[in-house]
């Protein structure tokens, strides 16, 4: 008696039906059977099958139940954490909150449901050169707020920068002080504070709001501004709580902007937040958590897979250039922060086999993850000449479809006996500051400096130009990994 297991996947885009042969088979010789006179039951022979079907799926000895550890402590985004739902609230006490309530403000009033809701953990008054922290009910507080000059709101926001929490920083933007500089317009006094949380890996959005001012007979259009320091990497964050409280779309009046350098999207379909594999794997990513993803390509030898997707042909015959896409994803260039843009990606690959392995071995010894990586560093080395990237898709669409280089390919690099584990990593290349090349971006942050009439304050756009120009926050874009896939293969039988 012979069992056979075989693959039927899909169509590919050629509409050609791929058959594939797996290795999978037993015999049973049929003189042992007539001799111990066995039956084989139909019930039995189906458990047969399935488990031989299993076989032939996972041929190689590698799995993925400790690829969440390693990838934590080995590549994982090494988060700076700060602590939810205990915002520490700065309120500057100046005419621009004052008057808030009064002046006809919708989106202050809709905005108060958030500064008084039990995720302010602390409140702090701003009341000249003294920064008091306040008891008490946060709406009689809020309503209370008379003009006190020269707010410290430098050392407010710089405060919040070196917290453990999240912040808000409720102020008009004028760092008024009583010296020869009078109200600073052109000082960048928020420029260490924007520097400090983003460097730290977190994000600032900013709400700016026009509203009128009377400044010695005259009325000015100045600017209420809502600086959160918040991360949205993590659950409970502020903006998301704003975001839910507050009708963003019932002000379109109101300017947005995102700070930070390292917060990346990728615009997927369905809800797995992923890529997508060619067909042709017969797998779904899982593991997924925003920054990477496991493939499972076990159900396809490389043989195979270097004949059905790097020879892929279109329905006419003819050989595609470059074959099938191995995998694709769609990132949001602007998703570094409306202040960076994405203009360039790279994509590389590494065998990083060996090193799970050892890992693994070292997991089921009973030593813990973070020991594992402290005591055995490890260095990838990545490939040429295996995988490439669609430039022209990326440049025109923001596409990410990964091919086999198949003009220079080598797949030497899977040398593993038990199969291949395999790191692909998208990387920036090249980014461009958005802040500094928009200027209605400056525009959001530019308000008249009232005692110096015909002059603008350009205290917050001089703080955010040269915080986005500090190495440390710039840095941040340059060689970083936007997302990684790790696939487990089977051996090299090319």
């Amino acid at each position: 008696m012979l069992f056979y297991c075989s693959i039927t996947p899909p169509a590919g885009n050629s509409g050609r039906q791929k058959v594939l042969s797996m290795n999978a088979k037993y015999e049973i010789e049929k003189e042992l059977l007539y001799n111990k006179r066995i039956h084989l039951s139909p019930f039995f022979i189906g458990i047969l099958c399935t488990f031989f079907m299993i076989s032939c799926i996972h041929s190689d000895n590698m799995d993925d139940s400790k690829i969440d550890d390693f990838s934590a402590v080995y590549f994982g985004k090494q988060l700076d954490k700060i602590e939810m739902q205990k915002v520490a609230l700065y309120v500057d006490n100046s005419t621009c909150i004052a008057n808030a309530m009064n002046d006809g403000s919708k989106f202050y009033n809709d905005m108060v449901a958030v500064l008084t809701s039990d995720n302010i953990g602390e409140y702090y008054s701003i009341k000249g050169k003294d920064i008091i922290p306040e008891k008490g009910d946060k709406y009689q507080l809020l309503k209370s707020v008379s003009e006190i000059n020269y707010a410290d709101i430098k050392t407010a926001a710089e405060r919040i920068a070196n917290g453990n929490c999240e912040g808000i920083l409720l102020t008009d933007g004028e760092y008024y002080q009583p010296t020869i500089s009078g109200s600073n317009p052109n000082n960048p006094w928020m420029e260490t504070a924007i520097v400090k949380w983003l460097s730290r890996g977190h994000e600032i959005f900013v709400f700016s709001e026009l509203y009128p001012e009377r400044y010695k007979g005259k009325t000015y259009n100045k600017k209420r501004f809502y600086f959160i320091f918040t991360d949205t990497k993590f659950q409970g964050n502020i903006y998301d709580f704003i975001v839910s409280t507050v009708s963003l779309k019932s002000h379109p009046l109101i300017g947005q902007y995102r700070l930070t350098a390292n917060h990346y999207t990728l615009l997927t379909e369905g809800n797995n937040n992923s890529s997508t594999p060619n067909e042709n794997f017969m797998c779904s990513p899982t593991h997924c958590n925003g920054w990477s993803e496991v493939q499972i390509w076990n159900q396809l030898t490389w043989k195979d897979i270097y004949n059905y997707i790097a020879c892929a042909t279109k329905d006419d015959g003819t050989t595609l250039p470059d074959g099938e896409a191995v995998l694709s994803l769609v990132l949001d260039r602007n998703s570094g922060g409306s202040c960076f843009r994405i203009s360039d990606v790279d994509v590389r690959i590494c065998n990083i086999s060996e090193e799970y392995q050892n890992f693994c071995m070292m997991m089921d010894s009973g030593q813990k993850p973070s020991q594992i990586a402290l005591n055995n560093p490890i260095s990838v080395i990545y490939q040429d000449n295996f995988i490439k990237l669609d430039k022209n898709e990326f440049n025109n669409h923001g596409r990410l479809d990964v091919y086999f280089d198949v003009n220079n390919f080598d797949p030497s690099f899977l040398n593993t006996k038990d199969g291949n584990l395999l790191k692909l990593d998208f990387v920036v290349s090249g980014y461009n500051n958005n802040f500094k090349d928009k200027s209605q971006a400056e525009e959001m942050f530019i308000f008249p400096a009232i005692n110096k009439p015909g002059e603008m304050n350009t205290s917050l756009v001089a703080s955010i130009r040269n915080a986005l120009g500090n190495p440390n926050v710039k840095n941040l874009m340059k060689d970083q990994v936007i997302y990684s896939v790790y696939i487990f293969s089977g051996k090299n039988n090319m």
